[in-house]
């Protein structure tokens, strides 16, 4: 059997080296609710299962059912140049408030008013 090329392995030695953090942080939010760009990745390093973000540009303005969700108190746990990448979302993001970056997983909350 051959040697699987490093793309294959990054997931894992991005668990290995880091996994623990991540669920370390997630016992400080036991009810939380996520959306991700990035599910497959998310679902791997947590166990948790989770919803994709839209592909629709005008789900992330204002109003937006993404907006809405996040507005609700939903997490998003945003993975940068992974998975869903639209100019919506980069701004989208720019505006929300970081509670954390663990892992390779940026999470974020709406902001307080």
């Amino acid at each position: 059997m051959e040697k699987p090329d490093a793309y294959f392995l990054q997931y894992t030695n991005i668990k290995n080296d880091c996994g623990e953090d991540v669920q370390d942080y997630l016992k400080t939010l036991p009810d939380a609710d996520f959306i991700t760009n990035n599910c497959e990745f998310f679902y791997f390093m947590t166990g948790i299962p989770c919803n994709y973000l839209s592909n629709d540009e005008g789900d992330y303005l204002p109003g937006g059912s993404v907006s809405q969700i996040l507005q609700d108190g939903t997490i998003l746990a945003y993975v940068p140049g992974f998975g869903t990448q639209m100019e919506s979302l980069s701004y989208l993001v720019s505006n929300l408030e970081p509670i954390q970056n663990v892992c390779s997983l940026e999470l974020y909350v709406w902001p307080d008013e």
